[in-house]
């Protein structure tokens, strides 16, 4: 074999050319492949770092609303009534706790959750001890474990700091506590969202355990080994149905969601990146097409070579091995270069698409993606060497001795061509529909009306330091104080406060209730804001009936609707001037409705909202800056006019609202981006095959072309002999594109918007650039044979 490994590759070297080409055309195909499988692989399918983490649920549940967080009496109800759980526990990621170090004031995401979080994940700490059942519950003395890496950075991995009381401000709920204890110090592995302290749930959050409509917390928990997930979804509904029964006024429509951990992080980016794996598995059966079809014609130019050595006593077993041979060089070299071409591809992913990718800054090339790339090697060497393996131990030795010089070749032989050009334009053509389903639901996002102006609009979370302000008064005071200071910035033109704030969030869920109404219709929970009183101003909201709040300082307990909100609840009357309760208990007074927006909530559809005046306190609000000029230019002006107000107030990064924006439609632009670029390389990788097809076949042909303009055949009539080759594998291979395009779009179903696989307007250009790339890719050969000379070619034969 190591002969006639030798043997091939000074073989392949004479011709450096074609192992050029067929070297980087598997290099291609495996780089793409080995580098979406690295990120499909990390994000998707590899497993968390926590102990059992195959058998870990996140839960939260859902009403007509959409998604929700957990109510906490529900969860209760659930972890008494199932059996399936090995263990459960609640989480909550706010608010964030002040702490008061030797020279700095750091504001540190905090979590707070039941102490057995942390043995249901496997964790357990480098240092100290976890907060325990006895610490979780009021009174106690607040208790924390914190991260590895805040240990490191806010504590300088100063061991004596166990036991240590911290000065802290935490005031959430009536609650309140000036310090903490650091009982833990977590493993550097451990990694749960954002999050660097953790307290006890119940030291903070007890007062509101009856509250059932409060859907604030999510579930963690651990199956028993052996249980299903569909039997998880099964008890849970069944236990949420009584629930129902019980409490209609909370529990309506109310349905508990559980999925495994990893998927309920990933499940925006799962289809488009299955899709997108699909989708580089085209490209690599492209490319495996072509150079099989590279390696068959130059087998066949050996075919006189091979029927000699055949007729002179070789072992028939032995020029086969030696086939393969040069088919086993051609992808172990394209396979070395594609792992290497990997590394690139994976760190572009990164660097581009930070917020897109769950967990990408872990993303690497692993002993994973290693046996990856190993394998689809293998599989691209079997593919490679066993056609033209399975060709040549076919052909006869007389047959080819007696044709040999004379350029012929089988139908086989040619179907055999022909079907992989047609396999290839399918498989483009699958490809090209991905994109352009892509390219137009983007446009169609981009004209949806948003119902608001997010040009000229900055944004900065803002959060003040607890302990300086202790009342009500004090955060009203200092909140008019910053608006103050803001009409200093340079452009200004109006500034409001707004909690919570997220653009494509949900805001605050709770549920509705209309005085003198029994049972409300359709939407039991609605998006909810807080707002300043210029906030419609400064985003430009228009108002169609009633009035605005009034202004400097709104009246407390009003509310302002939008015209879904009005056509929903009020069909048949103006809303202004009735009363709303608003989850357990708040009542507000309807005093304007407003154009529809799209701040909450996805783009596709309307829904109604909420917005409801402030007494001038805040919590961690979002304050809206509308500027003249640029608003990221002002940005870091912004930041110092804060800390001139308050030089302790933490501040979360600004970003403008057209930033926020385009984040609604990473995912999509993601797929986009792939996609145009698999279908770009698909495209490229199916002209050079018809190209090599079409050249072989005129090359096997020239004989009978020359017969037939011998015997007066026109160039055209002799182009366009060849051109009906290409056209009908064209058609055949856009048809069959087609029928794959129809399935893409079903998997694509959640990511596309105003557009279907049988947009004719999608179709016609993918079949318009099809059709141009197959004539352009021919027009060579085909010109070629419209220029055999009969005469020449006769006098050879």
């Amino acid at each position: 074999m190591l002969q006639d490994l030798a043997f091939s590759a000074r073989t392949l070297l004479r011709r450096p050319g074609f192992a050029l080409l067929a070297v980087l055309t598997v290099a291609l195909g495996i780089g793409i492949n080995t580098a979406m499988f690295t990120i499909v692989n990390g994000v998707l399918w590899k497993p968390l770092p926590y102990k059992d983490s195959g058998r870990l649920v996140m839960f939260s549940e859902a009403s007509a609303s959409g998604r929700l967080n957990c109510s906490y009496p529900n969860f209760e109800d659930f972890r008494r009534q199932t059996a399936l759980f090995e263990d459960l526990a609640l989480v909550r990621e706010f608010p964030p706790v002040t702490l008061r170090l030797e020279g700095a004031v750091e504001s540190i995401p905090t979590g707070y959750a039941h102490p057995n979080l942390f043995s249901l994940l496997g964790v357990q700490p480098v240092l100290g001890r976890l907060f325990t059942a006895q610490d979780d519950g009021p009174g106690n003395q607040p208790i924390g474990a914190i991260t590895h890496r805040a240990w490191e950075r806010y504590f300088s991995s100063d061991p004596s700091v166990i036991g240590r009381h911290v000065r802290a401000h935490i005031s959430f709920l009536g609650k309140s506590a000036d310090s903490i204890v650091i009982g833990a110090v977590l493993p550097p592995d451990f990694r749960y969202e954002n999050i660097d302290l953790w307290l006890p749930l119940n030291r903070f959050w007890v007062s509101i355990d009856q509250v059932r409509g409060n859907h604030w917390f999510r579930g963690v928990g651990k199956l028993k080994p052996g249980v299903t997930l569909d039997r998880v979804r099964a008890d849970l509904d069944a236990i949420a149905r009584d629930l129902e029964r019980q409490y209609p006024a909370t529990n309506k429509d109310v349905r508990p969601i559980a999925a495994w951990l990893n998927d309920y992080y990933t499940v925006n980016v799962r289809t488009p990146l299955l899709l997108l794996l699909g989708a580089v598995g085209f490209v690599m059966l492209i490319a495996c097409g072509n150079v099989v079809h590279l390696l068959l014609t130059r087998t066949l130019g050996r075919g006189r070579e091979i029927a000699v050595r055949l007729a002179l006593g070789a072992a028939r077993w032995r020029l086969l091995q030696l086939l393969l041979a040069e088919s086993l060089i051609i992808a172990v070299a394209g396979g070395a270069l594609g792992v290497l071409l990997s590394y690139w591809g994976v760190g572009w992913a990164v660097a581009s698409q930070p917020r897109t990718l769950p967990g990408a800054q872990t993303l690497q090339i692993d002993g994973s993606a290693l046996l990856y790339a190993a394998l689809i090697t293998a599989l691209t060497f079997a593919i490679m060497g066993l056609t033209p393996l399975w060709q040549s131990s076919r052909a006869s030795v007389h047959a080819t001795l007696q044709s040999a010089g004379r350029g012929a070749t089988s139908r086989r032989q040619r179907r055999l061509g022909w079907g992989m050009v047609a396999a290839e334009l399918a498989m483009a053509s699958i490809l090209l529909a991905g994109a352009g389903l892509m390219i137009q639901t983007l446009r169609n996002l981009s004209l949806v009306n948003l119902g608001y102006r997010p040009d000229g609009v900055v944004q900065i979370g803002l959060n003040l330091p607890g302990y300086k302000y202790t009342s009500g008064a004090q955060s009203a005071a200092v909140a008019e104080s910053i608006l103050r200071e803001m009409q200093s910035l340079p452009g200004f033109v109006s500034a409001a406060y707004a909690e919570p704030f997220h653009v494509g969030g949900n805001g605050m869920l709770p549920s509705l209730r209309i005085p003198g109404r029994s049972n409300p219709t359709n939407l039991p929970m609605l998006p909810t804001m807080q707002v300043s009183s210029a906030f419609f101003e400064t985003l430009r909201i228009p108002l169609r009936a009633g009035s605005f709040f009034a202004k400097p300082h709104p009246v407390a307990r009003q509310a302002i609707v939008n015209e879904e909100f009005a056509r929903v609840y009020f069909p048949a009357g103006n809303p202004v001037g009735k009363p709303i309760v608003m989850g357990d208990g708040m009542g507000l007074e309807i005093v304007g409705v407003v154009g529809n927006t799209h701040i909450q909530g996805p783009l596709r559809i309307e829904q109604p909202e909420v917005y409801w005046s402030s007494d001038g306190q805040w919590g961690a609000p979002t304050l809206l800056v509308r500027v003249a000029g640029a608003p990221e230019s002002v940005a870091g002006a912004l930041r110092d006019k804060l800390k001139r107000v308050e030089s302790e107030i933490r501040l979360g990064a600004p970003r403008t609202l057209l930033a926020e924006e385009a984040d609604r439609t990473l995912v999509q632009r993601f797929t986009r981006s792939l996609l145009l670029i698999f279908a770009a390389l698909a495209v490229l990788l199916a002209s050079l095959g018809i190209y090599g097809v079409v050249s072989y076949t005129v090359a096997q042909r020239t004989r009978e072309i020359g017969i037939r303009m011998a015997l007066g055949a026109s160039r055209r009539s002799v182009a366009r002999l060849v051109l009906e080759q290409t056209l009908g594998a064209t058609v055949i291979g856009v048809a069959a594109g087609a029928a794959g395009a129809t399935a893409l779009q079903k998997l694509l179903a959640t990511q596309l918007y105003g557009v279907t696989a049988h947009d004719p307007t999608i179709y016609a250009a993918v079949m318009a650039l099809i059709g141009g790339v197959a004539l352009s890719a021919s027009a060579v050969p085909v010109l070629r044979a419209s220029r055999v000379d009969p005469a020449v070619c006769l006098r050879e034969e």
